[in-house]
């Protein structure tokens, strides 16, 4: 079984590739996030005991081609966070396990710099991590990183270039994506495409946050004591909910959040600032993240969903919603016998085009 990517790999061309192939992009457009919690699991045995095949054949058969989830460094590193080799074998055998529909591409997204340690230590981590991927498929095997992001911005990019550096020392030939200062740039950062033109660019969306974290029990500010959040917002919209809030964060808010009037235009003036950055550098561009809360209001969800969705895909932006499991999800039901929810499936425009 695992046998079959490596092999798969060897037949390809070893030459490194001047751009993003067009082929590769066609799959990367339509994609779902499996789960940020599958982050936690310990093991190999846990991650299948969420998500089975039948899973990933349900994704594909309702028009998801592309998979992207979380790598645990627990997957893979024993003792030490180097590589177990045992680990190892097992984590390409459930690999090539999701890859036996043709139909579907992943996305393995390896673990993030940690403020407060070594940036060198991180990119031996990622870097050896990549090395267990260079002899798979790399027609339907994505890498992705996240570099740091902070308010220096010439920092930010040497760290981009040092991971893609690292990366690209394991995989030559590989698709790589990469999300440049933490997940979101736009055209007045300088952020610089780099030289490696085999990249596609990423950024995650989550605004307007008060609408999509509504209701958030993790989160600390004032959005996890509000509820029935509606979208698109104005100040009619919220009139009648602010009557019932009586802490003042949690109220001012709301009111915040109609009067700024969230809908398909205010979100597409900022999702065109990482669209302009890429038009003028010429390079591929994805949205990484984007969803709502699934306690949110089922209407003001599949607006916001098919909103977002169709602006990403009117600027030739590929997509990974969010999520399949977890706060955001968008299937119900046990690992193996899910079911999809059929509305926000209309809103993504899935099995259309």
């Amino acid at each position: 079984m695992v046998l079959s990517l490596v092999i798969a790999a060897c037949l390809q061309q070893a030459k490194p590739l001047d751009e993003v192939p067009a082929l590769r992009f066609e799959h990367v457009k339509r994609g779902i996030n499996l789960g940020l919690h599958l982050t936690q699991a310990d093991s190999l045995s846990e991650y299948q005991q969420q998500i089975r095949r039948e899973d990933i054949q349900q994704l594909t058969e309702t028009g998801f081609r592309f998979i992207r989830f979380d790598i645990s460094s627990a997957l893979l590193c024993g003792p030490g966070q180097h590589v177990d080799p045992a680990r190892r074998k097992s984590f390409l055998r459930a690999l090539n396990d999701l890859l036996v529909n043709e139909d579907v591409s992943v996305d393995l997204v390896l673990p993030t710099f940690r403020v407060g340690t070594s940036f060198d230590g991180y990119l031996d981590q990622i870097r050896e991590i990549a090395g267990v991927f260079g002899d798979v498929e790399r027609d339907r095997i994505f890498v992705e990183a996240i570099a740091p992001g902070s308010t220096d911005a010439k920092d930010d990019q040497v760290k981009l270039e040092a991971i893609d550096a690292a990366l690209r020392s394991q995989l030559a030939n590989h698709t790589l994506i990469l999300e440049p200062r933490g997940g979101w740039f736009d055209s007045s950062d300088d952020v610089v495409a780099l030289a490696d033109k085999n990249v596609i660019y990423a950024f995650r969306y989550d605004h307007p946050y008060t609408f999509t974290h509504q209701g958030a029990a993790a989160e600390q500010g004032p959005v996890r004591f509000l509820k029935n959040v509606p979208y698109p917002s104005s100040p009619t919209a919220v009139s009648g909910l602010l009557v019932d809030i009586e802490k003042d964060e949690p109220k001012k808010a709301l009111y915040t959040y109609g009067r700024e009037r969230w809908d398909a235009d205010r979100i597409q003036s900022e999702i065109r600032e990482p669209y302009n950055w890429a038009k003028k550098n010429k390079v591929r561009l994805m949205c990484t993240e984007f969803g709502v809360a699934h306690w949110a209001p089922a209407d003001a969800r599949q607006n916001y969903l098919r909103d977002v969705s169709k602006i990403l895909a009117s600027g030739n932006v590929a997509w990974c919603v969010s999520d399949y499991l977890g706060s955001f999800q968008i299937a119900k039901g046990a690992a193996g016998n899910r079911s999809i929810d059929s509305n926000i499936l209309g809103s993504l425009a899935m099995g259309k085009g």
